[in-house]
């Protein structure tokens, strides 16, 4: 009967340890755009600040991150690659209307992206850490089980009686339940 229920503590803290798969918080970027967007927004801003056209300092941006100008040209006919392309396009859009001001647009964007991105950046390292206390906490209530269940014949007595089988299934359950509301919670939040 204890290796009955030292198999089933084993199974059941495998089973809360094991990774699971997470959806992304952001989908992948194809690998021939840049990483990160706001470079090509700081080069256009400092064309723009050496005297450049708007349009010249958006075409040598461009030229440095050549994934990204066949991207830009993609987006015409559908949907934008990154969750980020809509910033960049805007502020693209608006630096051709405020001219001058070019420069100030393209560093206002570059900063909005690098904030997006601390954020995200934020976001899964707390669901990170709340995953594995979910693990944790799923799993301490079993091991604890199973390492008394081994250590005393006490313990295996009352776990092999009729009311120490129905308290084990009771906690188990719970156990369970907590695991699965944890795993909402946190779904969430992500």
């Amino acid at each position: 009967m204890t290796a009955v229920l030292v198999a089933a503590a084993v199974a059941l803290v495998a089973t809360a340890l094991r990774p699971h798969r997470t959806r992304a918080l952001v989908p992948d970027a194809p690998t021939s755009l840049p990483a990160d967007l706001a470079t090509v927004l700081d080069t256009a801003a400092r064309e723009v600040r050496t005297g450049s056209s708007t349009s010249a300092a958006v075409q040598h941006a461009l030229r440095g991150h050549p994934g990204a100008a066949d991207a830009l040209a993609d987006t015409a006919t559908g949907r934008p690659p990154t969750p980020d392309w809509p910033v960049l396009l805007h502020a693209l859009r608006r630096a051709e209307r405020v001219g001058h001001q070019a420069a100030a647009v393209f560093d206002q964007a570059a900063a909005t992206l690098r904030e997006r991105h601390a954020l995200q950046a934020e976001q899964r390292a707390h669901t990170t850490q709340a995953r594995l206390s979910a693990r944790v906490l799923t799993a301490v209530p079993v091991g604890f089980a199973a390492l008394t269940a081994w250590s005393s014949p006490d313990v295996r007595n009352v776990y092999a009686s009729a009311w120490g089988i129905a308290l084990l299934a009771a906690g188990a359950a719970l156990n369970l339940l907590g695991w699965s509301w944890m795993r909402v919670i946190i779904g969430r939040a992500a």
